[in-house]
């Protein structure tokens, strides 16, 4: 068997070979390589030994795996929204494998993880535009914002319950019972509907009570409507809102009304916050955003905080009916014993430190965190807010590029349902949609995928398609650290132009 310090120089030369090309390597293997890959001697049947570790096939194996990654944290993977990793988050989550800690229960005389955990937790808070030190004190980090969402429904259902059932009722204690919950939306994620059901609600009691299809904004005469109507049955409602619609990124609107409403009529009000929650916009601001409207949010540090997969965010007003609703206990109020945890608050202060399993879904996980506080100690709030301007402005070039070319049309627009192909106006975010414009060179349709197709061969870019009003069309996110850091002899953005010129070229 190898020994481990040659094993680790090898993997170490490795992450940083692929860190050194990270601008120059193609975002997605060949086809070739796939194909080739598909044909590797992969044993059917576990059976080897440790020597196995320096055999042709574990190196051949190894090697296969390292060739047909994709590029996704490099600065030209505009798939989905994802982030890439910092310098500082990498480096902390090579250490969190090597220390291999099970951040489960605050114990504060053996272990700092639970107060770098907070720490972190409110320092990400900050950047936005929340008090988690005073006003969403219930907090957790989650393995991503589906995690999130689920806590998030869970902690309106037991809220929505004492309005409706009286105090004494807990949905985690007593069951349903025959009490119905219902969440409202506008074109909600799908993940909220995933939560739903984990939740008990049901996807069926999901409603879509959107302005306009597709987009995130209220039809606020339904949704007053819907409130009185659901009060009146003894009904309990959690309003699920967008800071950030996976589309076009735009925010759900008239949050402050949503608000008003929802406290007159008793509603949970739960924010979906995965990527939006850092739109510079609230960085930039004192603890007055759309954010602090809600009663609870759901957020993503491995989206546009670049930390390594997996880490969400959640934040509630409520730690108490958080707690109720995942504390591991079979009667309220009594952790098992050999889980309790000290109550000695952060840095020795009175405010208690929750143990993660009282407060999330799983009762065993990783030191998740270490990287998220590493990142942000490292790049502080001045290198966080550059990161998200730059990755707006960028967007926003590509944009108005986009709109300038006969090729294509810009969809943006059509979020707040106004116009058609005009960015006048239009506060484009990290995500920018469009499709090939009737009439284009390339003679691209709006009914199939040869467009996108034809984009992500190039291998240069990646992008995801998506459907519109109806028709396909294509996403382009940014949420990478190093999107537009490399610049050529005139200061342009090389991503820039590389892109662009993508775009031209599909189009001949």
């Amino acid at each position: 068997m190898t020994p481990f310090p040659e094993l680790l120089d090898a993997v170490s030369a490795h992450i940083a070979q692929r860190h050194a090309a990270a601008h120059s390597s193609h975002v997605t293997p060949s086809p070739d390589d796939i194909r080739a890959a598909s044909r590797q001697p992969f044993p059917p049947v576990f059976c080897g030994n440790a020597a196995n570790m320096t055999t042709p096939l574990a190196a051949s194996s190894a090697a296969t795996v390292f060739c047909l990654v994709t590029g996704q944290s490099g600065p030209r993977y505009f798939g989905f929204v994802t982030g890439g990793t910092t310098d500082p988050a990498l480096l902390a989550d090579i250490l969190v494998s090597s220390y291999d800690q099970n951040v489960q229960v605050h114990l504060p005389q053996t272990s700092v993880s639970t107060e770098v955990e907070v720490a972190a937790l409110d320092m990400a808070a900050d950047l936005m535009g929340i008090d988690a030190r005073s006003i969403f004190k219930g907090k957790t980090v989650t393995t991503g914002a589906t995690a999130s969402n689920v806590l998030g429904l869970c902690v309106g259902r037991e809220a929505v319950g004492r309005v409706v059932m009286g105090d004494s009722y807990s949905v985690s204690d007593d069951g349903f019972n025959g009490f119905k919950i219902v969440v409202l939306h506008a074109s909600g994620h799908a993940s909220i509907a995933k939560a739903a059901a984990i939740a008990g609600i049901g996807r069926k009691n999901c409603l879509d009570i959107a302005s306009i299809p597709n987009t995130a904004n209220f039809n606020l005469e339904i949704l007053a409507a819907k409130l009185k109507e659901f009060a009146r049955n003894k009904v309990g409602v959690i309003i699920s809102v967008s800071n950030g619609e996976v589309n076009t990124g735009a925010h759900t609107r008239d949050i402050a009304r949503i608000r008003q409403l929802a406290d007159l009529h008793g509603a949970w009000v739960h924010m979906d916050a995965a990527f939006g929650a850092f739109d510079p916009r609230h960085a930039a601001e004192t603890p007055s955003s759309a954010l602090c409207f809600a009663d609870s949010i759901t957020s993503d540090a491995h989206k546009w905080l670049n930390v390594p997969y997996d880490c969400g965010l959640f934040y509630t007003r409520r730690p108490d009916l958080l707690v109720r609703s995942v504390a591991p206990t079979f009667e309220h109020g009594s952790t098992p014993a050999y889980l309790a945890a000290r109550t000695a608050g952060l840095h020795g202060g009175a405010e208690p430190v929750a143990s993660p399993l009282t407060v999330g879904i799983e009762n065993s996980r990783r030191f998740r965190a270490l990287p998220l506080y590493a990142s942000l100690l490292a790049l502080g709030r001045d290198g966080y807010v550059e990161l998200f301007e730059r990755n707006v402005a960028f967007a926003n070039m590509v944009a108005e590029w986009i709109h300038a070319s006969p090729d294509y049309t810009l969809l943006n627009n059509l979020s707040d349902g106004i116009g058609s192909g005009s960015k006048d106006g239009v506060y484009v975010g990290s995500i920018v949609l469009f499709r090939a414009a009737p009439g284009n060179r390339g003679g691209f349709t709006d009914t199939d995928d040869r467009l996108l197709d034809a984009i992500n061969s190039t291998r240069v870019v990646y992008v995801t398609g998506t459907v519109w009003g109806g028709k396909s069309a294509i996403r382009i996110a940014l949420s990478n650290w190093r999107t537009g850091l490399t610049v050529d002899g005139t200061g342009k953005s090389l991503d820039f132009e590389i892109l662009t010129q993508v775009l031209q070229d599909v189009m001949k």
